[in-house]
């Protein structure tokens, strides 16, 4: 995950951002709905990606951001 990808989930979950750019107001609850956010996307990953994967491949998958070149997966029609 890039500094890029924090800053925009920030900005999706509506944290208030300082005058510092980059620099965000929050909360722990703040952070759970980054967190909760993340785990849905992995989540929607798996589903749709990881059709027959054994789990050190969907594993290796969720580690990499879900990046792994799509041939080696068998993607649900």
């Amino acid at each position: 995950m890039t500094r890029e990808d924090i800053l925009r989930m920030a900005r999706e979950q509506g944290f208030p951002e300082t005058a510092n750019s980059g620099v965000f107001i929050g909360n722990t609850d703040d952070l759970g709905r980054i967190l909760a956010a993340e785990r849905e996307r992995i989540a929607a990953w798996v589903e749709d990606m990881c059709v027959g994967l054994d789990a050190k491949t969907i594993a290796n998958g969720i580690r990499n951001g879900g990046n792994d070149d799509i041939r080696a997966f068998e993607v649900r029609k």
